[in-house]
């Protein structure tokens, strides 16, 4: 399951999308697969940062944060992207 997972990322990761895009996918794909998975499996405890990483790295395509991720969680009316945060979900 997590290598169909790292395939569909890899698929999703060289298509030519938007920051807005890469995350609407996040947030639509990405953590609902996550929370069902987790929601009937035993997750370790360092899985939600594991994640984490993952779901930046896809959103950077595996680069260097360029906007403070604390920016990132805020509203899109002051010009964000509204990206999930698993410390406040």
């Amino acid at each position: 399951m997590e290598r169909e997972r790292e395939r569909e990322r890899e698929r999703e990761r060289e298509r030519d999308l938007t920051l807005f895009g890469r995350v609407l996918i996040i947030k639509s794909l990405g953590l609902s697969q996550i929370i069902y998975s987790s929601s009937i499996l035993n997750i370790p405890e360092n899985y939600p940062r594991l994640v984490e990483k993952k779901l930046f790295n896809f959103l950077w395509k595996n680069e260097r944060d360029k906007i403070k991720r604390s920016g990132l969680y805020q509203d899109m009316d002051k010009g964000v992207l509204r990206m999930i945060d698993r410390d406040h979900a």
